[in-house]
């Protein structure tokens, strides 16, 4: 079974160079992704400052997008959703579970309206150090081709020097009480498709002890502390002067966190320590 140590993981590697390849594990976790996340996914009618009319035509246009997607994917990209399907759900229960992004930090999936129409997966919602009842947020959107990388930054930046965020309009956080509209700095989470299994493996396996403390925690902390930097200059650059400051609010907690991370316990690792496409992605943000 994929995600355990000690297998034929270069012959994995190779399979999985071809565009088309879903792994066996991905395939099996694919029912109990979506379930996790449609039990965590707002309902739209519950959100009553919004008119019956206006949800039920964001309900109507998501559910086209949905069938327009649906008709006109490739291969390619039907089988980069199921990675993306699992992945997601891995982040929505560790990202708790096993504290990846600190201690207090929730998270919670995007409706299919949010997703589609501004390209959020999940929300990490953060609790403020200057005061216990304010929260900060970070939009994250989960992929896994280097081809792609270059995009999802420049919209991050843009957004950023235009002082226009991405805005979620159907937020909705259970455990802080928060529901409704904000806006959210645009962050891109970033590993290889094989790291992905090897998670999943972790994952089928209910290796939660594993899971808590590997070493994609890590790779994600670094991302974000790349983009929040990169974006902070973008922001200074364009004398967004309240936004640098919120977004060194933010990196302050992810540079925290990452130092309490290295605390000298043993992590778990992936197969290959190098990802290709996390290495890009804080390239492209120097």
């Amino acid at each position: 079974m994929y995600g355990e140590r000690g297998l034929d993981t270069w012959n994995i590697e190779r399979q999985q160079r071809e565009s088309d390849y879903l792994s066996s594990t991905v395939k099996a976790l694919l029912p109990k992704a979506e379930q996790l996340a449609q039990a965590s996914t707002p309902d739209t009618n519950s959100f009553s400052q919004y008119s019956a009319k206006e949800r039920e035509e964001d309900a109507c246009w998501a559910a086209a997008m949905k069938r327009k997607f649906a008709r006109e994917n490739s291969v390619e990209n039907a089988v980069q959703f199921q990675y993306a399907t699992v992945m997601e759900a891995i982040l929505l229960q560790h990202g708790e579970l096993s504290e990846w992004f600190g201690e207090g930090v929730f998270t919670v999936k995007t409706t299919d309206f949010d997703d589609l129409r501004n390209g959020l997966d999940l929300i990490l919602s953060f609790p403020s150090k200057a005061d216990a009842n304010e929260r900060q947020h970070l939009g994250i959107d989960v992929t896994f081709s280097q081809f792609k990388l270059a995009k999802k930054l420049s919209r991050g930046y843009d957004e950023v020097c235009n002082g226009e965020l991405a805005t979620v309009k159907y937020y909705a956080c259970e455990d802080t009480g928060e529901r409704g509209a904000i806006q959210v700095p645009r962050i891109t989470l970033a590993i290889t498709r094989e790291h992905v299994t090897e998670l999943a493996g972790l994952w089928m396996n209910n290796k939660n002890q594993e899971l808590g403390n590997h070493a994609v925690k890590e790779i994600f902390l670094k991302e974000m502390e790349a983009q929040l930097l990169y974006f902070m200059g973008g922001a200074v650059k364009h004398n967004q002067l309240a936004l640098r400051d919120r977004l060194q609010d933010l990196r302050q907690i992810i540079i925290r966190t990452h130092a309490k991370g290295r605390n000298g316990i043993k992590r778990t690792s992936f197969s290959d320590m190098r990802d290709s496409v996390a290495d890009s992605l804080v390239k492209q943000c120097e």
